[in-house]
């Protein structure tokens, strides 16, 4: 998984790309400090550059979840398509996060 995070007032926003597995915990761990640390009132997590997700990748954005909620923000999935898409869908996190195409 690559990455990358930018922050402003109104959003901190996490662009994701590749394969999202087990093995990106650490790095994701970075993502979500970042999240806890900005007083953006929306978290967008960009999925429109994974192309794979697993569960625990799954657990790693209900991680972001938890954490943005810890500060009353409101968290998006922005840009999920194909597999990641059918998972996300599948899994029900339409229930607990907002998509946005």
């Amino acid at each position: 998984m690559q990455y990358d995070t930018t922050d402003s007032s109104a959003s901190i926003t996490a662009k994701l790309s590749g394969r999202v597995t087990y093995a990106d915990h650490p790095a994701f761990r970075d993502i979500v400090t970042r999240i806890r640390a900005s007083h953006a009132p929306v978290v967008v997590l960009d999925l429109a550059g994974v192309e794979f997700i697993d569960s625990a990748g799954l657990g790693m954005l209900l991680m972001a979840r938890d954490a943005a909620a810890e500060r009353k923000a409101e968290v998006a999935i922005a840009g999920a398509q194909g597999q990641v898409r059918r998972v996300i869908l599948s899994s029900k996190f339409d229930k607990m996060f907002k998509l946005r195409d």
